[in-house]
């Protein structure tokens, strides 16, 4: 049964993909951006649903423009959070490459980061400045990679610039993910070797996933980019009861690629 359930999820979420990709490219040119935010809300509660992912959701959704800095567990994190507030997220730039995937988040108006260029940080803060001021919900992983969920990574900072510049409210957003036993699911793991396709095959295999979703109050822009990402580092760790992984060390420069996310 276990084998049947995972080969008809599978079949939903190809489906599901298709046409994503058909929607994007014959609908979105028809209708406007709140439309287009509708579509991906609907569209990643199906898909959510047909991994066998239950949502649960405490805290205000927020709304208008502002700034999601979110905890990073799996590659399921962006659809969780587009299917409460649908946002433009920040991706390296090797997603873009995935079959399929890659090219539905790119049409998405995903903002992708190329590491090895020495000023990609600060044409990507540019560009979420803009999407602020226009009134879009950006989000990001100040972690700058997948985490195991046990423990938090050291926040970067230099995303959240755009915060400053546009200026927006900056909402941290804790996540987690529980098997039926609300205990933490190897099966979310998304780090070390384990690959995309792997990662979907052991989430398409378990039984009553869930993840919990906590949404904090807006934090007002004020001080630096430091200051703001000291600020959601502590409501997420406090929050989802995780340790850092180690005390915040000296800033980053604004042109250092390896506080891009990953």
């Amino acid at each position: 049964m276990a084998a049947l359930r995972s080969l008809w999820r599978l079949m939903l979420v190809l489906v599901l993909l298709l046409a994503g990709l058909l929607i994007e490219v014959l609908v979105f040119p028809l209708i406007g951006i709140r439309q287009r935010e509708t579509c991906i809300r609907h569209w990643s509660l199906l898909l959510l649903r047909a991994v066998g992912i239950h949502v649960r959701v405490s805290g205000a959704v927020p709304s208008g423009a502002c700034l999601i800095a979110a905890n990073h567990v799996s590659w399921l994190d962006i659809m969780v959070i587009n299917a409460q507030r649908p946002a433009q997220f920040v991706a390296k730039s090797e997603i873009r490459d995935w079959p399929v995937l890659g090219l539905l988040v790119a049409r998405a108006g995903t903002h992708f980061i190329e590491r090895a260029r020495r000023h990609a940080v600060h044409a990507v803060i540019q560009e979420l400045t803009r999407a602020l001021r226009e009134g879009r919900a950006i989000g990001v992983f100040p972690e700058g990679t997948t985490n195991d969920g046990r423990s938090l990574k050291p926040f970067h900072a230099n995303l959240l610039q755009a915060a400053l510049d546009a200026p927006a409210p900056v909402v941290p957003l804790s996540i987690r993910y529980q098997d039926a036993q609300g205990q933490p699911s190897d099966a979310i793991d998304y780090v070390g070797d384990i690959t995309f396709v792997d990662s979907l095959w052991r989430i398409l295999r378990a039984n009553q996933l869930r993840a919990q979703l906590e949404w904090g109050d807006g934090i007002v822009p004020a001080g630096t980019r430091h200051d703001l990402a000291h600020a959601c580092e502590t409501v997420i760790s406090q929050t989802l009861g995780l340790p850092r992984a180690r005390p915040p060390g000296p800033p980053r420069r604004l042109s250092d690629p390896d506080s891009a996310p990953g």
